[in-house]
């Protein structure tokens, strides 16, 4: 059994598929948000998205990412961008990818806590809105894991999030060698057990991932804000991906437009 140390966005596949499938937009009267939106041109201009990689529960060094979503003429080299957050201000890095425009910061921020966010261009002040980075999950996993036995773990968090996904996922030494099962659950629940047989076995060297994965969402006008957080573990031979900065800019970007 391997702890995680930071990085395991490759397994966080299955939670935003399963986030993407669960997407609604349901607005109360009060403007409140009861379900996932679709995140698209049509609805939104920017959607900016926080990642807490780390997972020992204190302050942590999240990620943020923002994603222009209309006509790259409104975009040019010339603009800044920034993110206020309680009053500290980060400046985004980026530029045109492939045609799209997308921006990245990096903050110290406290799992559970709100905070106020004003999101600027070029000082201008495109959206401001209140959101709780969700609470991370003290978890406590198997200390073995078998395939074929059903397996349960548990969780503490100071507070409900919005969205928690189980996700459970296996992956062999063959190409095609992979196979993937996750959950949405109650935003209350503290334990689940992953039935017998719920992936496949490669044989003697496959490896398995086992994941607890949070989010919060919230909308201000036509920029949706969203932060992610989570608890896995790792269990066989194989070994948790060692990735680069750029490396895991990309993927946390492939992995998010997965809810577009």
């Amino acid at each position: 059994m391997k702890k995680l140390t930071i990085i395991l966005l490759l397994v966080l596949v299955s939670a935003f598929l399963l986030f993407s499938g669960c997407k609604k937009d349901k607005d109360d009267d009060d403007g409140g948000i009861t379900g996932i939106p679709d995140i698209t041109p049509s609805n939104y201009d920017w959607d900016i998205y926080f990642m807490d990689y780390s997972s020992d529960g204190r302050a942590s060094e999240y990620m943020i990412w923002a994603d222009w979503l209309g006509e790259n003429s409104a975009i040019s080299e010339e603009d800044t961008f920034t993110i206020s957050l309680n009053g500290e201000t980060h400046e985004f890095w980026g530029g045109n990818y492939g045609g799209e425009w997308s921006f990245y910061a990096m903050a110290e921020l406290e799992p559970g806590t709100e905070y106020s966010m004003v999101f600027k261009k070029n000082d201008d002040t495109v959206a401001s809105k209140s959101m709780r980075m969700p609470y991370q999950p003290d978890a406590t996993f198997p200390s073995v894991f078998d395939p074929a036995s059903s397996a349960t773990m548990s969780w503490e968090m100071a507070g409900n999030n919005n969205f928690q996904v189980v996700s459970l996922s296996s992956e062999g030494e063959g190409d095609d060698d992979y196979d993937d099962w996750e959950k949405a659950i109650d935003a209350s629940a503290r334990t689940f057990t992953f039935p017998a047989n719920t992936v496949e076995s490669y044989g003697p060297h496959t490896q398995y991932n086992m994941l607890l994965a949070q989010m919060n969402f919230e909308k201000s006008n036509r920029v949706a804000f969203s932060g992610f957080s989570y608890a896995a573990e790792v269990y066989g031979e194989g070994t948790p991906a060692k990735l680069e900065a750029s490396e895991l800019h990309q993927i946390a970007k492939n992995l998010h437009q997965q809810m577009k």
